[in-house]
């Protein structure tokens, strides 16, 4: 792989996200996991490129980012769909390896684990992480269909220190 500037990204970030997916896969080289994200956004803050990325808080994944300072958000090519929909279906909060039950080989950059064979690799440091408060949540027309379980997102605003592309 070699590494561009997040400005160089010549990729749709809606179409990354919402209809090719990402992998966020956080921990280190004695215990990581990932899982599959549609929901996120990119942008400016603080003058450095970001992502944002929500997470459940019983994705066991969430545990791995909150114990870490950095992780990563890796985009696969579509003979690889099967990868994306396996760390989306199963959970690993039972031990599971997901690498293992999914295929996929686990690399490392910086330390930070992503899906090995992936297009397009973000390594992330995180700059600020805040809970959805329903009380603030202005349209409430999804809220039913989204939080029936009343399990609102975590969100990671995060810096993309690098961008890695096949």
């Amino acid at each position: 792989m070699k590494e561009i500037k997040a400005k160089d990204i010549k990729q749709n970030m809606f179409s990354m996200l919402h209809d090719n997916w990402g992998i966020v896969c956080a921990g280190d080289e004695n215990s990581s996991s990932g899982m599959t994200v549609s929901w996120g956004a990119s942008g400016i803050m603080w003058e450095k490129p970001t992502v944002t990325v929500y997470i459940r808080p019983q994705r066991h994944t969430k545990v791995l980012i909150d114990a870490n300072d950095r992780f990563s958000l890796s985009f696969l090519p579509e003979d690889m769909r099967h990868i994306s929909q396996y760390f989306g279906r199963v959970s690993a909060s039972d031990g599971t390896d997901k690498f293992k039950g999914a295929g996929a080989k686990r690399a490392f950059e910086d330390g930070v684990p992503y899906v090995d064979g992936a297009d397009m690799v973000f390594i992330c440091r995180k700059l600020i992480s805040g809970e959805f408060d329903p009380g603030r949540i202005y349209d409430m027309t999804n809220n039913s269909t989204y939080y029936s379980d009343r399990d609102y997102h975590t969100y990671y605003i995060a810096e993309i220190e690098k961008v890695m592309v096949k």
